[in-house]
């Protein structure tokens, strides 16, 4: 596999420039037995009790990186996750 096997058109003006208001009210793709479009609002229809929910909070910054750096993240073991992040939160 390479890295070009996920390169794709996106027209610039699907991109945004800032964030929708209320935040909610962003847009949820949903895949299952087919692809969804709902609202983020939605999505605690989509998880059960005892459910992960995963957030990514990274930022871009508008110049390119000349080098990268890791932070630690939570290790995955036997039965799933071995330790928490402080923010880690089970709904």
């Amino acid at each position: 596999m390479k890295l070009s096997d996920f390169d794709y058109h996106l027209p610039k003006e699907l991109i945004a420039q800032s964030p929708v208001e209320p935040r909610d009210s962003s847009r949820l793709m949903v895949v299952g037995n087919g692809i969804e479009h709902q609202l983020f609002s939605d999505i605690p229809d989509h998880f059960e009790k005892g459910d992960t929910l995963v957030l990514n909070d990274h930022r871009f910054l508008p110049d390119p990186c000349k080098s990268m750096s890791f932070a630690p993240v939570d290790t995955l073991g036997e039965g799933g996750l071995r330790e928490k992040s402080p923010r880690s939160k089970t709904i």
